[in-house]
């Protein structure tokens, strides 16, 4: 109240899950004076602003105006799955923590720490104050993990009324799976019950992936692979080796499938320094280039990529700016777009593919087979080297010219007639039964 007037009255509105007083008196005409609120209970989830408002009644000088109380439950969480995959030597670290950042807890919450149990090989102690300290959102100590092999479990207990946000109770268990390279993956693997061995196995490729570093190795048992199953689609291997683990390395054994979406399987993104690793695979069913790289490095071998429509785009491997692939003993078959591998709008010069031993077989192009262009049809178009390929049985759009030139049951280079523009190697290359347009 600005100045004393007299008695006083303003009115009071809360909003959700808040209880108050409808009004709040001030009897001599001055200030200041309490408001009891009272937090009822809490049916969203924690972290939720309700509103109080205070308004005029009286019209006496209560200057009106609005603040909000932060809610929150008594609830700690580690803020990660309770199953946690530790890599062999690695050290983690897992803290305890209020929902968020922005609260802090009123009052200390100790933190118990029971024996570790199992018969794996993981390192689990707590290390520092076991407690969240009055005031702050955090504790002060942490769960120290060095992972080792096999499983391991821990469990933890809170006091004062909170409880663990995984487990709604006041304690909570933490399982410790150590792992190394190779992680192994199957159609009757889990990505919650499975380690990743031969004997136990994760469900999904992208899962394993995400476990892994550069140079480390995903293998994958026969099956078929998909969003059906739990892959997250497109898969970016970050410098991983993903090999089909089937019969004799067949390609067929192992599939990976877009189920129709319109989304790339492999996406090569932005890591130039590390090669991506994709070895007896068979990628198809995508309604998007199967593979996408925009200035990274992926090599191909003995993998199958087909029965795939991209529409303006290519079907098998899309190379932009800095991208860069090798295929060695591929197959490129019944693709439809604007070819089965091309490059497009390339902004850097230096993209790069080259294929050796592979085959071109029944594809169906609007540009060219096997094409590069820059923006607006201009260069420049990168490095192309093709040995020992065979093209059979390919075809294009009869008479469709996508710039200044027929389309290309073979190779569509366009750089505007500009020498130096792009490079283009063909050498015991065979080109056989390939119909509409020119080679």
């Amino acid at each position: 109240v600005p100045a004393a007037s007299g008695a006083v009255t303003a009115s009071v509105t809360v909003g959700e899950d808040l209880s108050a007083p409808i009004t709040l008196s001030f009897p001599d005409g001055a200030g200041p004076a309490d408001l009891t609120i009272t937090a009822d209970s809490l049916i969203e989830s924690p972290g939720n602003a309700s509103s109080v408002d205070i308004a005029e009644v009286t019209a006496k000088g209560v200057q009106a105006g609005q603040f909000f109380v932060y809610l929150y439950r008594r609830e700690v969480s580690i803020r990660r799955a309770p199953r946690i995959f530790a890599p062999a030597g690695a050290e983690l670290q897992v803290f305890l923590a209020l929902p968020s950042d922005l609260i802090t807890s009123h009052t200390a919450v100790n933190i118990a720490v029971g024996a570790p149990s199992g018969t794996g090989s993981n390192a689990i102690a707590w290390s520092g104050p076991a407690v969240i300290p009055d005031g702050s959102s955090i504790s002060s100590g942490c769960l120290s993990i060095i992972g080792g092999s096999g499983a391991n479990r821990i469990t933890l207990t809170v006091d004062n009324g909170f409880t663990f946000t995984e487990s709604e109770s006041a304690s909570l268990t933490i399982d410790v799976v150590g792992y190394s390279s190779p992680l192994y993956v199957s159609e009757e693997g889990s990505d919650i019950t499975g380690d990743g061995t031969l004997a136990s196995p994760l469900r999904t490729i992208s899962y394993a992936v995400s476990l892994l570093t550069e140079g480390e190795e995903v293998r994958v048992l026969p099956g078929t692979y998909g969003p059906s199953g739990g892959e997250i689609l497109p898969i970016r291997p970050r410098g991983v080796r993903i090999v089909g683990n089937g019969p004799d390395n067949r390609a067929d054994a192992v599939v990976i499938t877009g189920e129709g979406a319109a989304l790339s399987i492999i996406y090569g993104k932005d890591t130039p320094a590390i090669t991506g690793y994709l070895a007896n695979l068979t990628l198809t069913g995508c309604a998007a280039p199967a593979v996408l790289i925009d200035n990274a490095v992926i090599e191909l071998h003995n993998c199958i990529l087909r029965d795939i429509s991209a529409g303006d785009a290519a079907a098998g491997v899309r190379l932009i700016n800095n991208g860069k692939a090798l295929a060695d003993g591929c197959e490129f078959a019944n693709l439809s777009g604007y070819g089965a591998v091309g490059g497009e709008v390339i902004l850097v010069p230096n993209v790069e593919f080259t294929a050796t031993n592979c085959r071109f077989l029944g594809n169906y192009s609007t540009i060219g087979t096997v094409y590069a262009f820059g923006p607006n049809w201009q260069e420049p178009l990168g490095t192309w080297r093709f040995t020992d390929c065979v093209f059979d049985g390919n075809s294009v759009l009869n008479n469709y010219k996508p710039g200044h030139d027929f389309a290309a049951t073979a190779f569509y280079m366009y750089g505007r007639s500009s020498v130096g523009a792009g490079t283009l190697t063909v050498d015991r290359c065979s080109f056989l039964h390939d119909s509409e347009g020119c080679t």
